[in-house]
């Protein structure tokens, strides 16, 4: 279960029952929302280079961010 959060100082962000987040973050045209691992970890979903070098995932929608977070880390029922 997602729910929005907006706090001025932190800006947009969507937080998971288990601690994920997807937040708004100024980034490349159209890809402005990073998603975050659940606690304890909450590091963010990284996409690595061919070289091995690692950057913050980036969508162009929470929805999206969403989504893949739900994937890559199920809720327990």
């Amino acid at each position: 279960m997602w729910t929005k959060d907006h706090d001025p100082g932190r800006g947009i962000r969507w937080v998971r029952t288990d601690g994920a987040v997807v937040k708004y973050n100024m980034g490349p045209p159209k890809l402005d929302w990073i998603a975050y691992e659940p606690e304890p970890s909450q590091a963010y979903l990284i996409r690595h280079s061919k070289r091995g070098a690692g950057w913050p995932r980036r969508w162009g929608s929470a929805k999206a961010a969403m989504r893949a977070v739900d994937r890559e880390y199920p809720l327990s029922r």
